[in-house]
């Protein structure tokens, strides 16, 4: 887990995370931002903590747990959930039973019951289903999108990838798979771990008979600015193209980045020269940041 001076919430991840199972844990929490001073051990004594110097990204922040690890399976969780009980003997349970799963995910809910939109399972990305992804989701399906319909996600299936937010891995899969791919500080990760578990033969699994609640976003709201968060977003997925996609994709969807940053470029020039608001210049100072990056980025 990595805690980004989350406070309450994380405390409230890790209780309802002890309170769930009975089940031995070894717990490992990254402290992500430089000062931060929160003691987790002083109300759990049994999570380990790790400080980092500098902030780093998704992947890199939770190789460092794994690589500490010693148990036959890893959680990678979100500081932003809620952690029913029986999750984790559900989790583990489904694992024991299907000895090819690589990868084991529950079904993502927020506090209402209802499912995440954006963090079912789906098919791996494609120049379709990312140009789909732009268009508001009332005129389109959600198979554009890549979403397996709710008929499929109504029992245990193999899809191409899951959400990150919450996944059991097998620790043997990481070892033939290899870790998360540091390279990518925030967005496509799943992806792309799921695609090399599977091409080590391992197996990919959503079970919705096992639900987490997440609070999508929380940390990303408190912490990354819109435009900064983009543009994570945007490099991402260029380098995830390149790498399953090839060079040409690749580039297609770079020319897409910079089209749109260069957008959002000129929509924020034109209303701080109107309004001359404070706002509307710091907005205008990231955007110009995002396309500087947008047009220096390699594929």
């Amino acid at each position: 887990m990595v805690d980004h001076k989350s406070g309450p919430m994380i405390v409230d991840c890790l209780g309802s995370l002890f309170r769930s199972t009975s089940l031995p844990l070894e717990v490992f929490v990254v402290q992500n931002l430089p000062g931060d001073t929160v003691s987790l051990t002083a109300t759990f004594p049994q999570v380990t903590t790790i400080r980092n110097s500098v902030p780093l990204g998704f992947s890199a922040n939770h190789n460092q747990a794994i690589a500490l690890g010693v148990a036959p399976y890893h959680l990678v969780l979100n500081d932003d959930t809620i952690i029913p009980e029986g999750v984790l003997d559900g989790l583990v349970a489904f694992a024991d039973a299907h000895p090819r799963a690589g990868i084991i995910a529950p079904e993502l809910v927020d506090l209402a019951g209802e499912v995440v939109p954006c963090e079912r399972p789906a098919r791996f990305p494609t120049l379709l289903s990312e140009v789909s992804r732009s268009i508001p989701p009332r005129w389109l399906p959600d198979g554009f999108r890549g979403y397996y319909p709710a008929s499929v996600r109504s029992q245990p299936f193999q899809p191409d990838w899951v959400s990150g937010a919450c996944l059991l891995l097998r620790r043997t899969a990481l070892r033939d798979s290899g870790p998360l791919d540091a390279g990518y500080f925030l967005y496509y990760e799943e992806p792309d771990l799921c695609h090399r578990m599977r091409r080590a033969g391992w197996e990919v699994w959503y079970v919705p008979d096992v639900q987490v609640v997440h609070l999508s976003g929380q940390t990303v709201k408190r912490h990354m600015p819109r435009e900064w968060n983009q543009t994570q977003f945007y490099f991402s997925r260029v380098r995830y193209f390149r790498q399953h996609h090839g060079l040409v994709t690749a580039t297609l969807m770079r020319a897409g980045v910079l089209f749109v940053d260069a957008w959002r470029w000129m929509k924020w020039l034109v209303m701080w020269r109107f309004s001359r608001s404070d706002e509307s210049y710091v907005r205008l100072r990231l955007a110009t940041a995002a396309l500087r990056r947008a047009i220096d980025m390699r594929t």
